[in-house]
């Protein structure tokens, strides 16, 4: 699995890369508009709209795992396809994963919002919605497949998506102790401008490394799936 992941995120890290800032553009489009704060309460703000970032990239990752899935697999079987291929190809199918991606999502929300614990197996057991065969018929079928195939592989994908959940994190704690100084209500706004840095820094650090987190993914579903 970590052969086809790795082979896969370094043959394809262009389109890769491409296919994971249209993913996560919801992201870029925010992290763009924040403005340098003029004062402490809006510098919280911003401060926690990173950790927001960080604490919601699986769900983006999710979705981007559809459009690296067509070429994992060509990888994964020998007939790799071109570069161009493999972006229209993941274009073609993040568009497929819109719906299945949603219906996945709101599972999740859902069980959150009854308890913690469901929420969180309901993280685990939607995590292969993307890497589906079947996101080309019925909305809920792709999170079925995934929900079975998580099943039956329940220790080894819970690890991945834990330690895809811890990575994101560690990129906003990283960059937060890297960027951000001590502040307070009397910090004046020149000293404040670096959080607004750090929003941005974090979001395009989760497109960077999101190809990896998808393709791994991808790849742990074509290799349980076979």
């Amino acid at each position: 699995m970590v052969s086809i992941a790795v082979r896969s995120w370094v043959r394809y890290l262009v389109p890769f890369t491409l296919l994971s800032a249209l993913a996560l553009s919801p992201l870029l489009y925010l992290a763009v508009k924040v403005a340098p704060p003029a004062n402490a309460d809006t510098a919280r703000a911003q401060l926690r709209l990173a950790w927001i970032f960080g604490a919601t990239a699986w769900a983006f990752q999710y979705w981007l795992v559809a459009g690296v899935a067509p070429a994992v697999r060509g990888v994964a079987s020998g007939a790799t396809l071109s570069q161009w291929r493999a972006l229209c190809a993941g274009g073609a199918n993040l568009v497929r994963a819109i719906v299945p991606s949603a219906i996945a999502i709101t599972a999740v929300v859902l069980g959150g919002v009854a308890l913690v614990v469901p929420g969180l197996v309901m993280v685990v057991l939607v995590s292969l919605t993307g890497a589906s065969t079947r996101l080309g018929e019925d909305a809920p079928a792709a999170v079925r497949e995934s929900v079975e195939l998580v099943r039956a592989n329940l220790r080894t994908i819970a690890v991945v998506v834990l330690a895809i959940v811890a990575l994101d994190l560690a990129i906003t704690l990283g960059s937060q102790l890297a960027i951000v100084p001590a502040f307070s209500k009397k910090t004046t706004a020149a000293k404040l401008k670096p959080i607004a840095e750090l929003v941005r820094v974090v979001a395009l650090a989760l497109v960077v490394i999101s190809p990896l987190v998808a393709t791994s993914l991808a790849a742990l579903a074509t290799k349980k799936r076979a």
